[in-house]
């Protein structure tokens, strides 16, 4: 066997090894943690089309990826800190404590619905089909801790609330809004919130 073909096997024979280790330390990397909260708009809503998705992660981290009629179409990245996306997290589950006690006593009340007139019992059918039942809502918040997922949905202007919050933690100014003086700024979310998202405040009380 020649010295050339030696250094040929040699050469293959370490570079398998390195293949080898590059993928058992892929297999072995930790799975990256899930968003602790997930802010989703899709979906026709009056003028505002507004297709984008923001992620929250326990360390800061936030995913913004829009979609459609946002002025950053794609992925960016930011850092607030693990306190206020607890923060974040808190008001969240504040809001779902209180949509879930809404929806027990609205149960009670369309179960009972026999008993009432039928005006009554139409417009409890109607709002459950339009509020209660599961479908592929325009407006969403997901929360993971780890464990259990939930969500609420829909949820409106709430969700402009929301993202107005984190607007006062990082700049999403520049991702979702259209500059002036074009016509399509005035739909976007974080220029639209309540005053000292009282909105909201008052809601999860």
């Amino acid at each position: 066997m020649s010295l050339n073909s030696l250094k040929i096997r040699r050469n293959a024979r370490w570079l398998l090894r390195l293949m080898i280790l590059w993928i058992l330390s892929i297999g072995s990397c930790p799975a990256k943690p899930p968003p602790v909260l997930i802010f989703d708009k899709h979906g026709v809503q009056s003028a505002a089309w507004l297709n984008y998705q923001i992620e929250l992660y326990a360390d800061g981290t936030v995913h913004y990826h829009g979609v459609d009629d946002v002025n950053v179409i794609g992925d960016r990245y930011g850092k607030i800190k693990p306190k206020q996306v607890q923060y974040l997290v808190d008001l969240y589950q504040k809001l779902y404590q209180k949509r879930q006690q809404e929806l027990s006593e609205f149960m009670v009340r369309y179960d009972n619905r026999h008993n009432l007139s039928q005006d009554e019992q139409y417009n409890l059918e109607r709002y459950k089909i339009e509020y209660i039942d599961d479908r592929d809502w325009s407006t969403s918040i997901i929360y993971n801790n780890g464990n259990e997922t939930s969500k609420i949905a829909p949820v409106a202007v709430l969700l402009k609330e929301f993202v107005s919050i984190l607007n006062n933690m990082i700049n999403l100014e520049p991702w979702l809004c259209f500059p002036m003086p074009n016509p399509r700024r005035e739909y976007c979310p974080i220029l639209n919130h309540s005053p000292n998202y009282k909105l909201l405040m008052d809601y999860i009380k």
